[in-house]
């Protein structure tokens, strides 16, 4: 299965918050939650701001559960009301994921990934400078 197909069965597993639409080539390919920016656009900006000038992906996403823990829940219950059998740390594993995608499609002129860096805790995450 190629990237673009893995990338629409991701997406359709998502749902209807997913702003994921089918690219007619790779480089076409966007991805992020347009539920996310109806509830909490400023505040992701306003996080992306508070950051320092190089993090990491876990450093934006556990900076924003203390800063907006209430959109953080938010975020969480779109995922375990639409799906009864997801538990809670797969929907937050989904949250984190949607919410760096969407920082990636939708904040690029505040941000960027520039690579991939080892996470302590197993695994890869991205490492992120502002603009």
């Amino acid at each position: 299965m190629d990237i673009v197909t893995k990338i629409a069965v991701f997406a359709r597993v998502l749902g209807a918050n997913s702003g994921y639409e089918q690219p007619k080539t790779r480089r076409e390919i966007t991805m992020y939650n347009r539920r996310f920016l109806e509830l909490a656009q400023d505040e992701i900006e306003a996080q992306i701001r508070q950051m320092p000038e190089n993090y990491t992906s876990f450093d934006f996403y556990a900076g924003f559960e203390r800063k907006y823990p209430q959109l953080y829940e938010d975020f969480i219950r779109i995922y375990m009301d639409r799906n009864s059998i997801l538990d809670r740390p797969h929907a937050v594993q989904i949250v984190h994921t949607q919410l760096m995608h969407t920082l990636n499609d939708r904040f690029h002129h505040l941000t960027r990934k520039v690579r991939t860096v080892r996470n302590p805790k197993g695994g890869e995450m991205s490492e992120w400078t502002r603009i």
